[in-house]
């Protein structure tokens, strides 16, 4: 970069700190004149000597008085850039004990690490605060994957490479990142690859990387939004009736077009869609099936949910319970005696008391095979050579493992009522 000797004149391009005419807003901040100061915006923020006096931005240059920055450019005159060897060092390292002055584009060049914040230090090649890498050392020759613009890139912290802190193994180049933070601004500055905001922010602002305090790029463009003010005017129903086309919209009339009360994306004719007026629902085949599709999925869990309660209500009235840690049956009410007369044999009368058929908690099944037993020893044929002739539903009355008194009373019943049509 070609500078002009603090002994000879300087034209009136030049900035009065670094003596250089560039004008790159990226690099060195924007340029501004203000009578016969010129001077950059990185220049002016990074000068040692150089203070905001000015109790307002306007006033000066961005709150530099002019007086102020003539007096610091009267001080670099006396201090030579440790990197170009000209006078005119106005930029000096934070380390007290470092003695090192250059110009801002100098150690741009030269590996200085600037921090763009808080109170805009420096720090010279030797002093520069460096990220710590992994703990075990990449293999000779292994390359990585830089975030942004997808090149290899070194897997290890240098002035030219960044370790991402919230993604670990992570590489982006400097330049990269520095491209994406001018871009996107401090609104929307983030981590490429992970979204984080906060820590990311942080890390790349101490490691030396500039980010404006403004929008996006993409927001600052001329008529950025001018789509957001266009309105749908089309109908997409699937036959039209209007015979101007389907752009054609007439205010107060059935040619109206009336848009999805949804999506706004889809409009219709008042007319192609039988609407009387545009006060009226309608919502587009898309907006409409999903409707459909939620309407179904809440009545299938309210449903569910009925089931559900109805089933708390029932097994609390009627079905089986569990009282510490036991089951426990309801109590079924059955016919008090039922008399059935069998094909040679005495009457049967089966005693139904609630104590008797009732399962209890401790074994559910010891009264029904008691109460069996006992007919079975009351009805049992006398002799080994005598046929069994008793019917065969009394046989599987006797040699069913009937779990419910229930049962029993049901086929009691039903015996008593055979027998007494017999009798009839």
């Amino acid at each position: 970069m070609k500078r002009a000797n603090c002994l000879q004149s300087v034209s009136d391009d030049c900035c009065i700190l670094c003596k250089s005419s560039v004008d790159d807003a990226q690099r060195l901040g924007e340029k501004r004149t203000l009578d016969d100061v010129t001077i950059h915006y990185f220049c002016a923020l990074f000068a040692s000597g150089l203070h905001q006096n000015g109790e307002r931005d306007a006033e000066g240059i961005w709150g530099f008085l002019l007086d102020d920055i003539r007096g610091e450019a009267r001080r670099a005159r006396r201090l030579t850039c440790a990197f170009c060897k000209q006078c005119g060092a106005s930029v000096g390292c934070l380390v007290k004990s470092c003695h090192s002055a250059f110009h801002f584009p100098c150690g741009l060049d030269n590996g200085v690490l600037n921090q763009y914040c808080g109170s805009f230090s420096s720090y010279c090649e030797k002093h520069r605060l460096c990220q710590e890498g992994p703990d075990k050392k990449p293999s000779v020759g292994a390359v990585d994957t830089c975030a942004v613009c997808l090149c290899s890139v070194e897997p290890m912290p240098s002035v030219k490479v960044l370790m991402v802190p919230c993604c670990q193994n992570s590489y982006i180049h400097r330049e990269c990142i520095q491209q994406q933070a001018l871009a996107s601004g401090l609104h929307f500055f983030k981590c490429p690859l992970c979204n984080n905001k906060e820590l990311f922010t942080a890390e790349m602002l101490k490691f030396g990387i500039y980010i404006p305090d403004r929008d996006a790029s993409w927001e600052q463009e001329a008529n950025a939004f001018n789509d957001l003010l266009e309105r749908h005017c089309f109908c997409d129903v699937a036959k039209c009736r209007c015979k101007f086309g389907r752009g054609y919209n007439e205010v107060d009339s059935c040619w109206e077009i009336m848009l999805c009360d949804s999506c706004g994306s889809e409009g219709t004719h008042l007319a192609c869609s039988g609407l009387k007026t545009a006060m009226d629902d309608w919502m587009c085949n898309a907006c409409d099936a999903v409707f459909v599709k939620v309407s179904k999925e809440k009545e299938r869990k309210r449903r569910n949910s009925e089931k559900r309660k109805f089933a708390a209500v029932s097994g609390s009235s009627g079905s089986s319970s569990y009282r510490n840690g036991r089951r426990v049956c309801p109590q079924i009410v059955e016919p008090e005696s039922c008399d059935v007369e069998l094909r040679g044999h005495s009457l049967l009368t089966a005693s139904s008391s609630n104590d008797a058929l009732h399962r209890s908690v401790d074994n559910p099944y010891k009264p029904r095979r008691r109460c069996l037993s006992r007919y079975v020893q009351r009805h049992k044929k006398v002799g080994s050579g005598v046929p069994d002739d008793r019917p065969r539903w009394v046989k599987n009355l006797l040699n069913d493992d009937i779990h419910t008194g229930r049962n029993l009373g049901a086929k009691l019943s039903f015996m008593h009522t055979s027998e007494s049509e017999s009798q009839e």
